[in-house]
Formats: C-alpha cells, structure tokens, sequence
C-alpha cells in the first residue's frame, strides 16, 4: 500500500510541477526569453517533455528533443512542426539513452552542431517507472528508474554547456 502512496505522490508531485512550468512557460517575462535559444529536452517525445518542448517551440526557441523510441520522436516532431514557425524555429529529434552517459553526450554534441549552438538550457524530463507492489517489481526495476531519472538528469546536464553557463552566470552577474 506504501507504494501505491507513493506512486500517487510522485504523480501529484508531477503535475503541479507540469502546471507551474505551462504557467511560466506560457507568459513571458524578463528572466527567460526562448526565442533563438537552444533548449533540449530529454523525455522530449511525450508527457512533460513534450508539452514543454511545444510551448517553447511556440515561442521561437530552437529546440532539441531527446528519446528513445523513434516513433514517438517522428510523432512529435510532426506535432511541434504545426506550432513552430519554421523559418525561425529548427527542431531537432535525437534517439539516445540518457541513462548512457556516452550516449546522451554523443547526443547532445550531435544537436550542438546539427542546430549550430550551443545549449542555452536543459529540460530534463525522461523518466521511467514500473508501477506495482513492492514486493511484486523486481530489483532490476528500482535499478531502471534510478538509471533514468537520477543518472539520466546527471549526466544530460553534465554533457552539456548548459552547466558551464550557469556558472559564468553567477560569476558574472
């Protein structure tokens, strides 16, 4: 029954989450401006990730999505391309595992080039659970989900200039 609590919680937990970021995503303000930006986005071909990557593309940003199905990266591709101005907007699907620390920086030096920028910011929405009792899911399973949504948020944001950004940032007010 903890799980279930659980589960919910993490549930609860992501759509304030997803709420907040429609809300300061849809209105802008001095602090972030998409426009022209590089922005990636893990987790990019659907849920979160997705609805995101929309609302950036809406607002000009450049933006590279991260998955791992192909599919579902053309599916989204296809969807943003109907809200983006693509004569101003590039969008960019990539399949890597983020859990793979040489997959998602093959990734991302490949979206830096293909978009001809660096990142200016990183959304890191890929995650991965297996819902069920505790006693019934397997320990493999706990190993995937921390694989993916802990390591795949480490090593997308240490891959990326994104970090080195942040830092000059706060050196350099």
């Amino acid at each position: 029954m903890q799980i279930i609590s659980f589960v919910i919680l993490i549930l609860i937990v992501l759509a304030i989450v997803s709420i907040i970021a429609a809300y300061y995503l849809d209105k802008p303000f001095s602090k972030f401006e998409p426009r022209g930006k590089h922005i990636v986005i893990t987790g990019g071909s659907s849920g979160l990730g997705f609805s995101i990557a929309k609302l950036l593309v809406q607002q000009g940003a450049n933006v590279t999505i991260i998955a791992r199905r192909l599919d579902l990266l053309e599916q989204a591709k296809t969807q943003l391309e109907k809200h983006a101005d693509l004569s101003k907007t590039k969008i960019l699907t990539l399949s890597a595992d983020v859990s793979k620390h040489q997959n998602i920086a093959a990734a991302i030096s490949l979206a830096e080039s293909e978009i001809g920028q660096s990142v200016d910011y990183i959304f890191t929405c890929a995650g991965y659970s297996r819902p069920g009792l505790f006693l019934d899911i397997e320990p493999f399973e706990f190993e995937n989900g921390m694989k993916i949504n802990y390591l795949g948020t480490v090593n997308a944001i240490r891959v990326s200039e994104f970090i080195c950004w942040v830092i000059r940032r706060q050196s350099n007010p």
